[in-house]
């Protein structure tokens, strides 16, 4: 069974709650590296992301556009940066 990145991140997330929450079960050493191989995004899950041309900077994204007259797409979010950088 292949987990999709939210089941990966609802797992982790559930052991990083159970190593800083008091009072709950931690998991145990055996499982936790079958939990990890489950998790691990498999070979070639995201290649998409090195075919995009990223830019962490806007001025950056600015002159490349400009130089290729091409429009700019900007993803951000409420709450913070899209790529988690500030």
């Amino acid at each position: 069974m292949r987990w999709t990145p939210l089941a990966a991140l609802l797992a982790l997330g559930s052991a990083w709650a159970q190593e800083t929450a008091p009072g709950l079960p931690k998991i145990p050493a055996g499982q936790f590296q079958r939990l990890f191989e489950t998790v691990k995004p498999y070979a070639g899950e995201f290649t998409w992301r090195d075919e995009i041309p990223w830019e962490i900077t806007l001025r950056a994204a600015q002159e490349k556009a400009a130089a290729q007259d091409k429009p700019i797409l900007v993803l951000r979010t409420n709450d913070g940066p899209a790529l988690g950088a500030a």
